[in-house]
């Protein structure tokens, strides 16, 4: 191991911490986050971010977001591996691609019900647990998940839906319902004890009346996680890239964060140390 000199300390790779004993590790310190993709329409021709050289750590996550026009919508991401920024050489690492659909992977929607159906009978699907309008006037049971609709207010409707789904006994786990004056929108909620149910990560929505109760789709997230044994170092595939493709053209934008850093920090001053 050599010692990184302290005016390196700036380099893009060797950035240096000076760290009191007890003080707080941001998690911007410990890890390099960076745009991958800015935001931009990316349709079924693809685009493929600049490359990022992964020589001074051990992992890396890439996740992009995309804005789906509809619940039909799917994006494929798949990590390459590079020997440089520019991608000369470009080639696929094996078990680096995902694909995620508007049906299971949103972690953004909204619900709009409609005033003249008042919802009676009408149901909503989240993530495996349904939900039933009832006339307004009847009597909501909890443990059936049932939501009194309206006939005169949509604010009623959304207001009854919101406070069942976000139910702490029979509500959706991982999701949080936030009621609006037209619309009803679902997020996936960030409190860490509140996690998704088993199988599933993110909201996964469908309705028994697209006019009724109409599902809107607002964002679809997908993560791909890569460590360095999976390039091919030994001829210098040192960089990777993520490359998105989305079926049709839709507003697409992607980070990466390294992590893992190669360096150990010598007390009680910097230089770094470098592997």
């Amino acid at each position: 191991m050599a010692i990184v000199p302290e005016k390196q300390c700036n380099d893009d790779w060797h950035y240096c911490q000076h760290k009191k004993k007890g003080e707080i590790v941001m998690i911007s310190e410990m890890n390099k986050i960076q745009q991958a993709i800015y935001p931009q329409t990316v349709s079924s021709a693809g685009t493929t971010s600049i490359y990022f050289n992964l020589a001074m750590f051990t992992n890396a996550s890439f996740v992009w977001d995309v804005v789906p026009t509809g619940l039909t919508m799917t994006s494929t991401g798949l990590v390459y591996q590079a020997t440089d920024e520019a991608g000369t050489d470009a080639a696929s690492i094996t078990a680096t691609s995902t694909v995620v659909y508007a049906t299971s992977n949103l972690t953004e929607a909204t619900v709009t019900p409609s005033i003249s159906a008042g919802e009676t009978g009408s149901t909503i699907d989240i993530n495996g647990l349904t939900f039933t309008g009832l006339t307004a006037g009847s009597t909501a049971v909890a443990t059936d998940r049932e939501f009194l609709g309206s006939t005169a207010n949509a604010s009623t409707t959304i207001t009854n839906l919101a406070a069942a789904i976000n139910d702490t006994g029979y509500g959706v786990p991982g999701v949080r319902a936030l009621a609006g004056s037209a619309a009803l929108t679902l997020y996936l909620d960030e409190d860490p004890a509140k996690a998704l149910a088993s199988g599933y990560k993110g909201l996964a929505l469908t309705s028994s009346s697209t006019t009724d109760l109409t599902i809107g789709a607002r964002h679809m997230q997908g993560i791909i996680e890569i460590v360095d044994s999976k390039l091919t170092l030994s001829s210098n595939f040192t960089h990777v890239g993520l490359n998105v493709i989305n079926i049709s053209a839709n507003t697409t934008a992607a980070v990466i964060i390294r992590g893992g850093a190669r360096y150990l920090e010598p007390e009680p001053f910097c230089p770094k140390t470098q592997v």
